[in-house]
Formats: C-alpha cells, structure tokens, sequence
C-alpha cells in the first residue's frame, strides 16, 4: 500500500546522492591514501590498535589484570567478615524486633493513637511553617 505523502527526505536525499556520476579520486590523494595504508600495515603488532593484536594477547590483557586482583585481593578473610557482621545484624534486628512487640502490647491504645495525632500535626503544621516561610521570604517573581 502506497502512502500519500510526499518521499521522506532520506529517500530524496538517497535516491539524489545516487544519481550522481562517480568521479575518480585525484592520483596525488590515491598515492598518498595508499602509501599511508601501506606505512600503517608494516608497523609491529603492538604499535596497532588492540582489536588487530593475536587473540592470545587480548584475552590476556582482560584475564590476567582480573587473575592479578583476584588473587592479590583479601576476598576470602572479606567474605567471612561479612558473614560475621550479617550475622550481627541479623541478631540486632530480632531482638529489636521482639522488643518493639513486647512494647506494642505493653501501651496502651489511646496513647498510640495521641502519638499518631501528634506527628500527623506536627508534619501538616511543619509543611504548612515551610509554606509561610517560603512565601515571606523568597521574593516573587
């Protein structure tokens, strides 16, 4: 189904750019394009860009850095440092835990619900405060 638009200018500008003649490039710039190839093809392996090196090499400049760190690193006595600290805290938040248990049972109702007020007024009224404060002193613009 052919749509009643207009070519896009992709088209236009594709279909133009292919159209024109091909023009053969000067011979001084084809000698110097060519000599610049071949200087670059002749120099040693490690004066190209990495991604012509032999594969060996390359794998070696990932892996062996990495087999360096690993090895040279204080992963293991880290691990098991970290399992003492989980295990503290592990321990910390139970009893924090039974212990905001046994003080929920312990009050009263009406003072949970007076403590919920309170800080539901005191957050409105502060917001309102920041409000005021804002509208006072930052001037309009």
């Amino acid at each position: 189904m052919k749509s009643s638009r207009p070519d896009s200018l992709e088209t236009w500008a594709d279909r133009t750019l292919r159209e024109l003649p091909d023009e053969p490039a000067p011979a001084a710039l084809t000698s110097r394009v060519m000599d610049e190839l071949a200087r670059r093809a002749a120099r040693p392996w490690w004066q190209r860009s990495p991604a012509t090196w032999p594969l060996a090499l390359r794998l070696s400049v990932i892996v062996l850095p990495l087999l360096v760190a690993v090895l040279a690193s204080p992963l293991p006595a880290a691990l098991t440092s970290l399992r003492r600290q989980l295990d503290v805290v592990r321990v910390v938040t139970t009893a924090l835990q039974h212990a905001g248990l046994a003080l929920w049972q312990q009050v009263p109702a009406l003072w949970l619900t007076v403590a919920l007020g309170v800080l539901g007024f005191s957050v409105f009224a502060s917001f309102g405060l920041g409000l005021v404060a804002r509208r006072l002193l930052v001037p309009a613009r």
